[in-house]
């Protein structure tokens, strides 16, 4: 079976596209599926330091594409604006994470993370756990 998108088939333009109108010109950094919705991380698309966000496409699963040579685009809404650091703290990936209270969070790793994150003698890298709206 071939790929639903590939670079003859205009990828670099859907890729474009997403990032201009779905997620405000920030590149997807990691995405998580949770129930029926999509989480998406957002942020800079290089190294530089920038605004970033955590999206969530409400009934993602349940919207499968209608025609496998055309993208069906939605405007996911935006749960969470996110620190990030100038040269540092960059963040990068997402874990679900249940919280004390059983409530859901997220738990957000850090591309580059600033040296206050960084334990070297517990060989360990401290990262951020937000609640979920």
């Amino acid at each position: 079976m071939p790929p639903l998108l590939s670079s003859s088939s205009g990828a670099s333009l859907v890729t474009h596209e997403i990032q201009d109108r779905l997620l405000e010109g920030l590149g997807v950094q990691d995405l998580k599926r949770l129930g029926d919705d999509l989480l998406i991380l957002a942020g800079p698309t290089t190294g530089l330091s920038g605004p970033c966000a955590i999206y969530r496409w409400p009934g993602w699963v349940n919207d499968p594409p209608h025609d496998p040579s055309k993208v069906h685009l939605h405007r996911p809404e935006r749960l969470l604006e996110l620190p990030f650091g100038r040269g540092s703290d960059h963040p990068e990936g997402l874990a679900l994470w249940k919280l004390e209270d059983g409530a859901m969070g997220l738990m957000v790793i850090y591309d580059s993370p600033s040296p206050q994150r960084v334990d070297v003698d517990a060989r360990s890298i401290t990262a951020d756990v937000f609640r979920l709206p």
